[in-house]
């Protein structure tokens, strides 16, 4: 187990280094003393403990000016979790300032409303990108959706051990789409990989992407609250750009 750990949290490592390197930053997630913020030794993973649950959490791609934050719940409880994706609040501010604004609540099946939308207005009459669409339906393997109608979604949960390893895949795999973003393989992943509204099982982790708008002209920094609908205690989650000097 610890073996397998330590694979994920290289591979985060790695995504970092790489990310750092490109034209286009990453997020990162760090830990914050007073208005001071320190970078994580395992990349750009944190964990927070919030009631009978474990958040853990990682920065993921900044692109077109949008930024990727990938999040998995473990359920640490006997009894299930009823969680919903409004649950997830986006604030844009400055860590040194202590000053924030609400971007948004997040919406899981209104922000890929938005994206499917986005997506035909700029491929749809595209010679190239219908030919990615239709290349794209030939050979996806549709067994890991339960889209159909947009309004039924497959759940995928994992054992609360693997909460690492969980997240390490979702890096390796946008990179993957995003390097498809004109073509329909990105937006079936987009829908089947968001964090929407779920009933957590017991001992089980359910993970998927917050995406939302990069606000660099009015705030360097993004803070993701947390709110347990049960117990009604915040957890807050901080990002930082990697190219963000201190």
């Amino acid at each position: 187990m610890k073996k397998a750990i330590f694979i994920s949290l290289t591979i985060l490592l790695i995504f970092t280094a790489v990310s750092c390197k490109s034209t286009s930053p990453n997020l990162v997630a760090v830990t914050t003393t007073g208005d001071e913020f320190v970078m994580p030794e395992n990349g750009s993973l944190t964990t927070l403990e919030n009631g009978n649950l474990t958040i853990n959490a990682a920065g993921g791609p900044v692109v077109d000016k949008q930024c990727y934050a990938a999040i998995a719940i473990t359920n640490t409880n006997k009894a299930p979790y009823n969680f919903t994706d409004t649950e997830i609040s986006v604030y844009y501010g400055n860590i040194k300032t202590g000053k924030w604004k609400l971007l948004n609540s997040w919406t899981a099946e209104e922000y890929f409303k938005e994206a499917k939308k986005a997506y035909k207005s700029d491929n749809f009459w595209s010679g190239v990108g219908s030919l990615f669409d239709f290349l794209g339906d030939m050979v996806f393997d549709g067994d890991n959706f339960g889209l159909g109608n947009g309004n039924s979604y497959k759940i995928k949960t994992n054992s609360q051990s693997y909460s690492n390893e969980i997240i390490a895949s979702m890096m390796a795999d946008i990179q993957k789409y995003l390097a498809r973003k004109d073509s329909n393989l990105y937006i079936e992943y987009i829908e089947s990989s968001l964090l929407y509204s779920s009933s957590i099982p017991a001992s089980a982790t359910y993970s998927g992407w917050v995406v939302f708008d990069d606000m660099k002209k009015k705030g360097p920094d993004y803070r993701v609250d947390f709110t347990n609908s049960e117990t009604g205690e915040v957890s807050s989650i901080y990002f930082v750009k990697s190219d963000r000097k201190k």
